[in-house]
């Protein structure tokens, strides 16, 4: 009987299986971490957007054992749609590159999370930093592309980097965090929504002779007061307004920290005011109609410790606006190990 011989064979052929819908997106694209050094505490997260209302599915992450989870959130964004923020840290306790992917269900729509980085030898006497947010956070940007200027700074100059991230209930401020660096680079959302706890601990982090680098403008809405309740005792007052001229090139005032600085430039950012002349000084003023305002502004206290204020919040984005930007940052950013 040929027909029911056909048929057999058809009920045995597999079946093609529908291929799994996307997510709408995942913000950033991949996440590359560029270089970092052995025993550094690496952050950093994604946002995944999902294509229906939260309902009662549940996200299920596939997390690589030695990536170490930090946080993850399933909220309603807009359009009544779910957004999952997933936090996690790298390891760094053996040098190499590495890469990673990350699986991330809801229901029948999925995503994969690439994540790289590559971990150096330590470098001894070189820079330790903190840097808070760490730019490579969900929230950032999607392009990865974005950060090369950056990654090409850290790699270039051996920078010891800790990147750490605020979220519930963890500040990234702590003691613990600030006695492994001698710089801390603020910006985002690390400072909009800084504690007084973190503002005593910053502060007294440059009376013990820390340097502590501030970004902020009212574009980025609550960073500017959150920036003076830092840098106010230092004699630095941001101005929570936002100036405007584009493609205007800033007058460099000569000193240690500007050395090699040529063409600063921001089209947006934040002035500063100094109140203590016998503590602070402009290093940078960008002109504005009929003047000139401080952009980058220095403070010293008699300890040796350090306040830069920076007009500019998203730090990671400025420094790719011009080289003299990059070159700039780098000389804040370069300093010998503070007494212990």
């Amino acid at each position: 009987m040929p027909c029911l011989g056909s048929l057999l064979l058809l009920a045995l052929w597999p079946v093609a299986q529908e291929p799994q819908p996307a997510a709408e997106r995942v913000q950033p694209t991949a996440i590359d971490l560029g270089e970092v050094r052995v025993g550094a505490v690496v952050e950093t997260s994604a946002a995944i957007f999902w294509g229906r209302p939260p309902g009662d599915v549940q996200v299920e992450v596939e997390l690589p054992k030695d990536l170490r989870p930090l946080s993850q959130r399933t909220y309603v964004r807009e359009q009544d749609k779910a957004v999952t923020d997933l936090g996690f840290a790298v390891p760094t306790h053996e040098t190499g590159h590495f890469e990673r992917t990350i699986p991330v269900r809801r229901g029948d729509e999925q995503v994969a999370i690439p994540v790289s980085w590559t971990v150096a030898p330590a470098s001894p006497g070189g820079s330790r930093i903190l840097v808070a947010d760490s730019p490579f956070e969900a929230y950032s940007t999607d392009d990865p592309a974005t950060f090369a200027v950056w990654r090409a700074l850290v790699a270039t100059n051996r920078f010891d980097v800790d990147y750490r991230y605020t979220r519930k209930n963890v500040r990234a401020f702590t003691a613990e965090a600030l006695a492994r660096v001698d710089v801390v680079l603020v910006g985002e959302s690390s400072l909009r929504d800084i504690s007084q706890g973190d503002v005593d601990r910053l502060q007294g982090f440059v009376c013990g002779g820390g340097r502590v680098v501030l970004c902020a403008n009212s574009f980025f809405v609550g960073t500017v007061p959150a920036a003076n309740r830092v840098c106010e005792p230092f004699g630095l007052e941001m101005v929570d307004r936002e100036s405007r001229s584009p493609g205007a090139v800033g007058d460099v005032h000569r000193d240690p920290l500007t050395v090699g600085v040529e063409g600063v430039s921001a089209g947006t950012r934040s002035p500063t005011r100094i109140t203590d002349g016998d503590l602070a000084r402009s290093l940078v003023d960008l002109p504005i109609l009929g003047g000139a305002d401080p952009f980058v502004a220095y403070a010293r206290t008699q300890s040796g410790g350090e306040v830069i204020t920076i007009g500019a919040a998203l730090w990671w984005d400025w420094i790719s606006e011009a080289p003299g930007n990059a070159r700039l940052l780098r000389n804040l950013l370069v300093r010998p190990p503070r007494m212990r």
